[in-house]
């Protein structure tokens, strides 16, 4: 069974493994984007429907009502008592303050007051609790779960497209030169550009990783550790891929034999250029050996947004 031979809607296998999780993560991306404005429209009719829901989506039917203590005389007695124990200056040598009946007593009186209110609201949303109440709220907060999901799992999300769409560039040999592959020496110039770019993105990623173990170690909180993780499955994903492709051979016939290497450089894609001389300005100039990595994370995290809508434009347009 060959990989290249349409299976499924004009498609082959290797197509729809690239294409199909592409796809899914494309419209996942799309429910991540629409579900903070879903979960804003979701409080909206639940207020229009259920009057003060902002409270009872907080209420729970076995919730404990809080007991209010109304015997304000007595602890009045004890706050001024407690006030008449205190020496006549305190420790930085100012002068405490006489007890002050009235305001005393206005401040136990508010508190007062205050727990009544709340446990008025609370007495009064819990007779209120039915059972579209509590389908309606588990729905609105399962939403905004997603909502706050949304903003964890967007970076690692963005790899993951990055990765998929690198490979399958690689493997269709779709990647942006400024000339086209037609020779074979184009192709193992192109394809070993690539693997050494891959090789440097690997190097530069563990170096990163290492670092940021060694300043965990002295006590400094790493965050999102994890995503170093994905970039070292990503860039050991792309070594296989641009090795598999360096020893499988072009089908026979596709490209010519001419050997003009000079020719050749001009099929290695952008990308690589931009990586190598990247690699090298860090490496040998600056002595930074994961200045590659960190560049490409500070990319991810600040242009995290842009990429995705970008990619969400080109899916619309397909």
């Amino acid at each position: 069974m060959t990989f290249d031979k349409p299976i499924f809607m004009g498609r082959s296998m290797q197509e729809w493994f690239i294409s199909l999780p592409t796809f899914l993560l494309l419209l996942f991306v799309i429910f991540l984007s629409s579900s903070q404005y879903i979960h804003s429209q979701l409080l909206k009719t639940g207020e229009s429907i259920w009057h003060d829901y902002h409270i009872m989506r907080g209420i729970q039917a076995d919730m404990e009502v809080p007991q209010c203590d109304t015997d304000v005389g007595s602890k009045v007695a004890a706050e001024i008592a407690r006030v008449n124990a205190l020496p006549e200056y305190d420790e930085f040598g100012f002068p405490n303050d006489k007890p002050n009946p009235q305001a005393i007593r206005n401040s136990f009186n508010d508190q007062l007051k205050i727990c009544e209110t709340k446990k008025s609201v609370i007495e009064d949303n819990i007779k209120r609790i039915s059972t579209p109440l509590l389908a309606y709220r588990t729905f609105e907060k399962f939403v905004a779960g997603i909502t706050n999901l949304s903003a964890v799992i967007k970076k690692p999300l963005l790899i993951v497209l990055l990765v998929i769409c690198a490979v399958s560039t690689t493997l269709h040999r779709h990647h942006i030169s400024l000339r086209p592959i037609v020779s074979k020496m184009d192709y193992y110039v192109s394809q070993s550009a690539q693997l050494i770019t891959a090789l440097l993105l690997l190097y530069s990623t563990i170096m990163f990783y290492r670092s940021e173990l060694a300043a965990q170690a002295e006590g400094v909180l790493i965050e999102n550790l994890y995503l170093q993780w994905l970039w070292l499955i990503s860039a050991t994903l792309l070594i296989i891929t641009n090795v598999w492709m360096l020893f499988k051979a072009p089908p026979e016939g596709e490209l010519t034999n001419d050997n003009n290497f000079l020719a050749s450089l001009l099929t290695i894609p952008l990308f690589s250029y931009m990586g190598i001389i990247a690699a090298i300005n860090f490496l040998v100039f600056m002595g930074f050996h994961s200045g590659v990595s960190v560049f490409i994370a500070d990319l991810v995290g600040k242009a995290g947004d842009l990429l995705l809508s970008l990619a969400l434009y080109i899916f619309i347009g397909m």
